[in-house]
């Protein structure tokens, strides 16, 4: 069975076929730092504050994301929502081989929620999307694990609901999948 880590069923159906690639595993060093992306996008970072659950603030308090000369920072409406409590269940992939006509290039970054089996197929959790070429999110996924533990559910995070439209120029792209 082809997988794409943290890739929703609507990016597969229209990006290249299963078998044409397969995301490469990126791994986030303890000081942020993404190896393996290529020179041309980097040098590359993932920077995550966690709170320490200090007086019922969200676990995670801060995302920086670093791609060569381009910054992003998340705001609150989103980082509110990751329940991540550390950087070792922070996962990414990225794809920059692809066509590019129907899908950019891009970085996902899944922070799987409290309870994160690393030998599970399926764990619950945010999937997030970036263009790896300007780090502006692309998509946010809410991942649901189904049928105790057999399947998984990814759902589209509606951001438009939850930020505000200042708070959305700052960090997120408008694109969408091509038909």
């Amino acid at each position: 069975m082809c997988r794409l880590p943290a890739v929703s069923l609507s990016l597969l159906l229209f990006s290249s076929a299963c078998f044409a690639h397969q995301d490469r595993i990126i791994d986030i060093k303890s000081d942020g730092t993404l190896s393996s992306i290529p020179p041309t996008y980097g040098p590359a970072a993932l920077r995550v504050t966690f709170s320490q659950g200090k007086n019922g603030e969200p676990p995670v308090s801060s995302v920086d994301l670093i791609l060569g000369a381009q910054k992003i920072s998340l705001p609150i409406c989103v980082t509110g929502l990751l329940h991540t409590a550390r950087l070792e269940h922070v996962k990414a992939s990225a794809s920059w081989y692809h066509e590019e006509k129907s899908l950019p290039y891009y970085l996902s970054v899944t922070f799987f929620d409290p309870g994160y089996r690393p030998k599970s197929e399926f764990n619950s959790g945010y999937s997030l999307l970036f263009n790896l070429r300007t780090a502006r999110l692309m998509q946010m996924e809410v991942l649901i694990v189904r049928d105790k533990g057999k399947t998984m559910q990814s759902v589209p995070v509606d951001l438009g609901a939850r930020c505000s439209v200042k708070e959305l120029e700052g960090f997120k792209d408008a694109w969408r999948p091509r038909a």
